[in-house]
């Protein structure tokens, strides 16, 4: 039996993958945003990015460029993007100035919440939402429930 995990070193069960229009600007964006360090970067005989890799803190990241033949389509081709990204920082309010000094814009600015968390959400140039997210407390399910009713008004 071989020590060969199924899920390679530096990696977690579940790595989100970016198709994007433009894909070594957006590396740049996401290194001068986030802090992201490029791992790996793979580009065909027309220049475009088939494969590059990047982590953000201990998550890693796949991206190319958008490609209709492997039905990899940017969030600018399909009009938006469903998904939030998520990242846990250590100062939600110094990350979302970093954000916005490079290129994101500012869709919520941070904000501290009932359930113990300090958070803003941005949009990257490259049509992706990404949410910073500071845990500044633990609150059980009844104290979370005493600030819900108490900030609906009940």
């Amino acid at each position: 039996m071989s020590d060969l995990s199924h899920i390679p070193p530096g990696y977690h069960s579940v790595t989100p993958s970016l198709n994007l229009k433009g894909a070594e600007k957006a590396l740049a964006f996401y290194k001068a945003a986030f802090d992201a360090e490029e791992r790996f970067l793979w580009k065909g005989k027309d220049g475009s990015v088939q494969h590059g890799e990047f982590t953000i803190g201990n998550s890693a990241f796949m991206f190319c460029d958008e490609d209709e033949a492997w039905g990899a389509l940017s969030p600018e081709t399909v009009g938006g993007c469903p998904v939030s990204l998520n990242i846990h920082v250590a100062d939600c309010d110094a990350a979302h100035a970093q954000a916005v000094a490079a290129g994101a814009n500012s869709l919520t600015p941070p904000t501290t919440y009932p359930w113990g968390e300090r958070s803003a959400m941005l949009l990257d140039p490259f049509g992706f939402r990404w949410s910073l997210m500071q845990h500044i407390e633990d609150v059980s399910p009844e104290e979370l429930e005493r600030r819900m009713a108490e900030l609906e008004g009940e």
